[in-house]
């Protein structure tokens, strides 16, 4: 099953207050018509290791949660999980260009129902190639191997928890110069199922794989620095 969408936005943002200097005389700033949630601070950023051009930046984060319903049937089952979370990234430190590789893990452990135990893990590297100032192409390739919820509704019910793998490729041109800004992406992605059993009984989920396209394009016109159309 394919599925396209065609997207073309026209959004307003107004951050911090008026502006009295006409918009051909400012610098335009991302940051002020971005959500606070996902700008980046530099103060709070770790600074990672240095391999030549490239910085290095691992990380783990060790979880223990408790859940009173795990497979969420009316015969509650609750368990505890010990969750952990590797990840190493690894992108260039150049003037010009730039190229990010990494790797995550989501290691799932539960104390009574080791059936519910997951290993899921993903690959990625990505490149921007700029090709004036603000102005670049984006590509990223993204293999992942996943477990789907026993929350979802798509859940099989099988004895262990359904796994899966996608493939995602995205390519995307960004123009965010002065007035006019211009976003236009791609992105491609292939979802494969592993089948479930549920006792000696075997659940075919070959039907369930798809691949899905999505094209999206942005334009918006910068009145100033802090509202764009």
């Amino acid at each position: 099953m394919k599925k396209t969408t065609l997207a073309a936005a026209v959004s307003g943002l107004a951050v911090l207050g008026a502006i009295s200097v006409p918009p051909v005389a400012r610098a335009y700033n991302k940051n002020l018509v971005s959500n606070v949630k996902y700008r980046t601070s530099p103060h709070y950023t770790p600074e990672g290791g240095r391999l030549g051009t490239f910085i290095v930046r691992p990380s783990f984060t060790l979880m223990q949660t408790y859940d009173d319903n795990i497979f969420r049937e009316p015969d509650a089952d609750h368990d505890a999980i010990t969750v952990a979370r590797p990840e190493v990234r690894i992108n260039s430190d150049w003037g010009l260009h730039g190229i990010e590789a990494g790797a995550q893990g989501s290691l799932g452990r539960y104390a009574d129902f080791s059936s519910e135990n997951y290993d899921d893990f993903a690959f990625y590297v990505s490149g921007q190639y700029d090709l004036d100032y603000e102005t670049y192409i984006k590509a990223l390739a993204k293999y992942e191997k996943k477990h789907q919820e026993r929350d979802q509704l798509e859940d099989p019910g099988g004895d262990e928890p359904t796994e899966y793998n996608v493939k995602t490729v995205f390519v995307g041109f960004a123009r965010e110069l002065n007035i006019l800004r211009v976003n236009v992406s791609a992105t491609h992605r292939d979802y494969t199922f592993d089948d479930s059993s549920v006792g000696a009984t075997i659940i075919d989920n070959s039907t369930r794989d798809r691949a899905q396209d999505e094209f999206d394009v942005r334009l918006a016109y910068g009145i100033s620095d802090n509202y764009e159309a």
